[in-house]
């Protein structure tokens, strides 16, 4: 029982959360911006990818590394060429890089999902049911339309 709170209090506070380092805190920071195991995106940009694409259909799942405000004000304090010159910075290039590469291949299959589906349709009716049509469907379409406007302003 204890075990796992300690192990619950260290995933949630960091390993060094009793740490007191004298009178004015820890001498030196217990994490910084260079700390292997902390998320290096959430470190240069301070906002966590996996957070943005969660409880979407396009999910790519929980964080594996935990994100450290510590680490982040520690990087925010660096001067800007070793900001700059961070490896977070390549890392989170190509973590983005192969994100939007992964949505484009999703997007041309649906794209191509779409065509073929469209496709099948003017074959089983016999014509292209966007092209061919009647000029009197489009304004008894209209007609509904605003039928529809009138019925639903007067609820």
């Amino acid at each position: 029982m204890a075990s796992d709170a300690r192990a619950l209090l260290d995933q949630l506070m960091g390993s060094s959360r009793n740490d007191a380092g004298g009178p004015n805190g820890p001498s030196r920071p217990s994490v910084d911006a260079y700390t292997p195991g902390n998320c290096p995106y959430y470190t240069v940009w301070g906002r966590d990818p996996y957070e943005l694409f969660s409880n979407t259909r396009s999910s790519i799942g929980a964080n594996p590394l935990p994100c450290s405000d510590e680490a982040r004000r520690h990087f925010l304090s660096l001067p800007p060429d070793r900001q700059r010159s961070h490896p977070g910075n390549v890392k989170l290039l190509f973590f983005l890089k192969d994100l939007v590469t992964k949505n484009n291949r999703h997007i041309s299959q649906n794209k191509q999902k779409v065509r073929e589906e469209s496709l099948d349709l003017a074959r089983r009716l016999g014509s292209d049911p966007v092209t061919s049509f009647q000029p009197g469907q489009v304004e008894g379409l209209v007609s509904l339309c605003l039928e529809y406007d009138e019925l639903a302003s007067s609820l």
